[in-house]
């Protein structure tokens, strides 16, 4: 085989190549994923991070659900009239073998 007809043999095979990539990457679906945004939800509304409400009695703020995490979920949580949390008391499990 000589060398111009190896030359013509590697420029068919790169070429064939790219064609193959080109049209695999032509058909491939692209997705795209929002990122989950930190928010509290009301009667079908969205409410960021340190809104009020009122509900009966009560004053809810949108806060994080433990209050050492900066990205975690948020939930609404009763404060009271100076702005404290009031967090519901944590269960303690007994067990009596």
């Amino acid at each position: 085989m000589t060398k111009n007809a190896m030359k013509r043999i590697n420029l068919l095979l790169l070429s064939t190549l790219l064609c193959a990539t080109n049209s695999y990457a032509a058909e491939t679906p692209r997705v795209f994923v929002d990122m989950p945004r930190r928010v509290c939800w009301y009667q079908g509304q969205e409410y960021s991070e340190g809104s009020l409400i009122k509900q009966f009695d009560w004053i809810f703020i949108c806060a994080s659900r433990h209050e050492n995490e900066e990205n975690g979920n948020l939930i609404w949580v009763k404060i009271d009239n100076e702005g404290n949390r009031i967090d519901k008391p944590k269960r303690v499990n007994v067990r009596i073998n």
